[in-house]
């Protein structure tokens, strides 16, 4: 019995699979279905067709943008517009906006409708969804939607596999993979920090130096400047670095004026998490973002630092500044940016000063690098 009533359910499948079309004809439909909601000659643009992958997403799109024209008898906006659009207006091609985000693009386009649309799966088949939006009301002129078969042409634009539908990767991945890139970088970076004022000053007997009482104004603490590479993960708002610098440090005494003690050397991790709002220009082959968030320099290694028993080195740090990406292609870009940088107060070792404070400091930082759009 079970048997016969799964035999069933698979010949009810292909028979109804053998009732549905392709989504060429779902497309084309589509396309006739909007000719009597505007008129012919109007202005077009075909903005994103969600379908979980980019492969499927661009067919679509091409085939609608065919459709409108032959069928429709649109005047509809070139591919390459179209992808110039979306790098200059940050939308994704793969992915279907809310109607008023729609709209907006529409008008910066300067087209009277945009079209967008989805192909999801559904079961064993799958549905495509089509709807035209009037730019200056955000009113619905026209929608379609079709169930298609899942044939070896959808099989095949859905990945070399042969995707059933169940495996389609979710539309939130795939926004998160064209906006996410990996690159390396040089660095530059330095700063100081770790002024002990006030108080009684010393190792307390540590070394042979004797603690001594610190004057109005009197304080000590370390410079430290150098260069280093590391590598950034970068998302469309937020950026996360990591590198390692290397460079000199300049231990100093300070009373009405500054006097250099020691030169010596450092080695250190630096780890940052910044937001970032990105801004195109041009034609989108240049972008400029600001920058702000925090960070923790963390100092592996030093060598030559006299007072270096006094206070830990490693600090965190708030960071400001701004940065820009010059875009090669579709998947490399440079980047540069330049910060702000204020590093807290280090904490002073057991041991070393009576009643003495320490202060932070500003410092600066500098980047340069290869990025590449995943």
């Amino acid at each position: 019995m079970l048997a016969c009533m799964a035999a069933f359910a698979v010949e009810t499948a292909h028979a109804r699979q053998g009732q549905m079309g392709t989504f060429y004809t779902a497309i084309r439909n589509a396309a006739a279905e909007f000719s009597a909601g505007l008129e012919g000659g109007a202005a077009v643009a075909v903005i994103s067709m969600g379908a979980g992958y980019v492969l499927m997403s661009d067919h679509l799109i091409d085939e609608m943008i065919i459709a409108l024209v032959e069928v429709g008898g649109f005047a509809v906006l070139d591919r390459g517009r179209l992808e110039q659009a979306a790098r200059e207006l940050r939308f994704s091609t793969s992915l279907e906006p809310a109607a008023h985000a729609a709209r907006s693009i529409g008008m910066s386009l300067g087209v009277l409708a945009v079209v967008t649309g989805t192909f999801e799966p559904v079961d064993d088949f799958y549905r495509i969804s089509v709807r035209m939006i009037d730019v200056q009301t955000a009113a619905v002129l026209g929608s379609y939607t079709a169930d298609v078969r899942n044939d070896n042409i959808t099989a095949f634009f859905l990945g070399p596999a042969g995707r059933r539908p169940g495996q389609a990767v979710l539309h939130e991945r795939q926004a998160i993979r064209e906006f996410f890139s990996l690159g390396v970088a040089l660095m530059f970076d330095g700063g100081r920090i770790g002024s002990a004022s006030d108080g009684r000053i010393g190792p307390l007997g540590i070394g042979g130096i004797e603690p001594f009482d610190a004057l109005p104004g009197m304080g000590i603490g370390t410079s430290l400047w150098g260069i280093g590479a590391g590598f950034f993960v970068d998302a469309t708002f937020a950026k996360l670095s990591l590198g390692f610098i290397g460079g000199s440090t300049s231990e100093w005494v300070e009373l009405h004026g500054e006097s250099e003690i020691q030169n010596g050397s450092f080695f250190a991790l630096d780890l940052s998490l910044l937001l970032k709002f990105p801004f195109a220009l041009a034609d989108g082959s240049f972008s400029v973002f600001p920058l702000f968030g925090a960070g923790y320099s963390r100092v592996l290694q030093t060598a030559g630092i006299i007072f270096h028993g006094a206070m830990d080195l490693s600090t965190a740090r708030l960071k400001a500044g701004a940065g820009g990406d010059f875009v090669f292609s579709e998947r490399m870009f440079a980047r540069a940016t330049l910060l702000v940088t204020y590093r807290f107060a280090p904490v002073l070792h057991e041991g070393w000063g009576v009643g003495a404070d320490t202060s932070g400091g500003f410092g600066a930082s500098a980047t340069a690098g290869i990025g590449f759009r995943l």
